[in-house]
């Protein structure tokens, strides 16, 4: 109905201006979810592939957008983890940046050894725990509020986003308004010193605002060592640069060891041949982007491999 309602051209600037006025326009949200879930204040939502319940902060745009939405977001990427998880049926799942968990609580995992969820921000860990209670593959998951990062049992810096929980990262930004906590680190091989990862199939997931370089710095031997490796990861330039890392070093250190399919919004998969910014630039014909990548380990033409990653970025 409102979206009938704005495009209707006597209407549609008198809209504009309603949905512009933040107490009007929490209540049409309000007015959304409580007609969407047929329940006043609802705070979850159910997950299509695994059929358990996440949890969200209402207060929090992010988790209120995540109710709006149905946890529909990010269609493309959540089909590609669905289908890594299907078709690899991995060992070892890792979702760093977990937010709410609409990624590691969106699956089942029969098959997989050990599920980690990270998440640093502490305001979003009782959310994590009461989804993670509801989830059937719950005693397979590990859920952790920790700074992933190259050294473990550190505390640094990480700032929570006091507008949306998707903004907080441990990269310093001007463009948001944020509280610094002193946040405990954790490296991925730490968590992984056990496991004899030459006979692991690893699926993982990064989303942590700028702060990628650091995670892969504490999963070199992860990376090194694994018998297959598919993941999904957020490489934005701008905020790579704020943690202190150039952007194509990052880029062309991820090529040395992983072959890259870079994943722009309005165009398909398309796999890196250089590791270089300008590269992307060219594909989605501007130097100022953002976008998700998918890297996995070197396959051969023809091979196991290489028809999990056909399968994953479907083709």
């Amino acid at each position: 109905m409102t979206r009938i309602i704005s495009k209707i051209p006597i209407f549609g600037k008198i809209w504009d201006r309603v949905v512009r006025q933040p107490m009007l326009r929490r209540w049409i949200e309000e007015c959304k979810l409580a007609l969407r879930y047929r329940a006043l204040f609802p705070d979850s939502v159910c997950l299509p592939n695994s059929q358990s319940h996440i949890f969200v902060n209402r207060r929090d745009s992010r988790g209120r957008s995540v109710l709006l939405c149905g946890a529909q977001g990010q269609p493309n990427l959540k089909g590609m983890w669905h289908r890594a998880i299907t078709e690899i049926a991995p060992d070892i799942v890792l979702d760093i940046g977990a937010n709410y968990g609409e990624f590691v609580f969106g699956e089942r995992y029969p098959m997989a050894k050990r599920v980690i969820s990270i998440e640093a921000n502490p305001a979003l860990s009782p959310f994590l725990q009461k989804s993670h209670q509801k989830h059937p593959d719950r005693q397979k998951i590990t859920m952790l509020t920790a700074l992933a990062a190259e050294k473990s049992d550190q505390e640094l810096d990480f700032f929570v986003d006091q507008g949306s929980s998707g903004r907080s990262t441990a990269v310093k930004r001007s463009d948001t308004e944020s509280i610094a906590t002193r946040i405990r680190t954790v490296a991925i091989d730490d968590l992984l010193s056990d496991v004899t990862l030459q006979e692991m199939k690893v699926v993982f997931k990064i989303d942590v605002e700028g702060f990628e370089p650091v995670v892969f710095s504490g999963m070199r031997t992860l990376i090194n060592r694994s018998k297959f490796l598919l993941g999904i990861l957020e490489f934005n330039p701008n905020l790579i640069r704020l943690s202190g890392v150039d952007p194509e070093t990052f880029l062309n250190e991820l090529h040395s060891k992983l072959q890259i399919f870079a994943l722009p919004h309005h165009h398909p998969p398309c796999k890196l041949m250089e590791g270089r910014l300008a590269e992307i630039s060219r594909i989605v014909g501007t130097e100022n982007f953002e976008m998700d990548l998918l890297v996995t380990t070197r396959t051969v033409a023809g091979s196991a491999d290489q028809n999990f990653v056909d399968q994953v970025i479907g083709r």
